[in-house]
């Protein structure tokens, strides 16, 4: 049984044996295969790569013209808010200087065919909390934020043509949203009431929807002429030129200081300049007004850039105190320079680093 046992083993073992080398040919075939697979599975996997790198070529492309459309509108922005914060600093400066120099009052010359917003909420402050009486004469238009600056002031007088309110249709204020439309109502509101003025006439000026018997159907934003505006009692009279108005408000003969844009906001010429030496692009902001409270925001400097900011006037006023600060976009990280007093000439070097703790700025007066 041994015996028989010992010849099955082989026996299978042969079978085995013969088995296997019976199927190497059709191994090695099959393995040919593979390998020509193979080769057709690289050659597809270097299309595909040679495609992916033209898409990402495409996609940098894009990536660089949307950086582009970033910083035009960064400059759209920045030049939107140098106004609004020039609006604000001008009117604001022209109360103190009446108010130190004993002047017994300021007239706003206003031919302001709409406007920011934004800047007409900022300047109405001033005016509303001025000792100094304050008279608008509209010498042209004051629609929208010129209205709404005009309704701030003690009295209003219309000049010849001259007229007030929501502006003409097809002009910027059809743009507005429902909740901006809502809130500006509202801000209408408030300052007519503070003026003992027809809160609802001043309503009409930016809301449609609002209809006055006699003045405006609804669809349409109120806009008054001269005559309509003494006669709903938004304008105290109708003038023909600054001489009439002084003469009404008891000021016939009083000397007329001018304050021009370079007399109030001495330019100082000040320059600055970014370098970006982080891998992540980075916002630049100007930090100005009293202790620093308003921030404007000057542009994005892209990695491995640098971008030469021109501060505008407003923003530089000979004197002041400013600070440039700068975010890290997508991140929490942050830095800020020290305060620095504006002279002539003045600008400001900023490098900023990887690790944006160690950056470094330098200070120095242009010749």
């Amino acid at each position: 049984m041994k015996a028989i046992r010992a010849i099955l083993s082989v026996a299978v073992l042969g079978v085995v044996v013969l088995g296997a080398f019976s199927q190497a040919p059709a191994q090695q075939r099959q393995q040919k295969m593979t390998l020509e697979e193979w080769q057709a599975a690289l050659d597809a996997c270097n299309q595909r790569e040679a495609a992916a790198n033209a898409r990402i070529a495409e996609l940098d492309r894009q990536i660089a013209d949307l950086r582009r459309q970033i910083a035009d509108v960064d400059r759209q922005i920045s030049q939107i808010r140098s106004d609004i914060s020039g609006l604000n600093q001008q009117i604001s400066h022209a109360l103190d200087a009446a108010k130190s120099s004993g002047a017994d009052a300021v007239i706003l010359d206003l031919d302001l065919a709409g406007g920011e917003f934004a800047a007409a909420q900022l300047a109405i402050d001033p005016i509303l909390d001025s000792s100094v009486r304050v008279y608008a004469l509209v010498r042209g238009k004051a629609w929208m934020a010129g209205a709404l600056i005009a309704l701030a002031t003690d009295s209003i007088f219309m000049g010849p043509g001259s007229t007030i309110g929501g502006g003409s249709q097809g002009s910027e204020a059809e743009e507005l949203s429902a909740s901006a439309v809502r809130g500006l109502r509202s801000e209408f509101r408030i300052v007519a009431l503070h003026r003992d003025l027809d809160h609802q006439v001043a309503e009409a000026m930016v809301d449609p929807e609002l209809a006055i018997d006699g003045l405006v159907q609804a669809g349409e934003r109120l806009t008054l002429s001269a005559q309509q505006a003494v006669s709903s009692g938004i304008a105290a009279g109708r003038v023909r030129n600054l001489d009439e108005l002084l003469e009404i408000v008891g000021l016939a003969g009083a000397e007329i200081v001018p304050l021009a844009a370079e007399d109030e906001l001495a330019y100082s010429g000040t320059t600055i300049t970014v370098t970006n030496r982080n891998w992540r692009d980075i916002r630049v902001f100007l930090l100005h007004g009293a202790e620093g409270s308003m921030r404007t925001r000057l542009g994005t400097v892209t990695s491995m850039n640098t971008t030469d900011y021109e501060i505008p006037p407003q923003l530089s006023v000979l004197g002041s105190r400013i600070q440039v600060l700068a975010e890290v976009i997508g991140s929490t990280e942050r830095a800020v320079t020290q305060q620095v007093t504006v002279q002539p000439g003045l600008v400001i070097e900023w490098i900023i680093a990887n690790v944006i703790s160690q950056s470094n700025y330098f200070i120095y007066i242009r010749n």
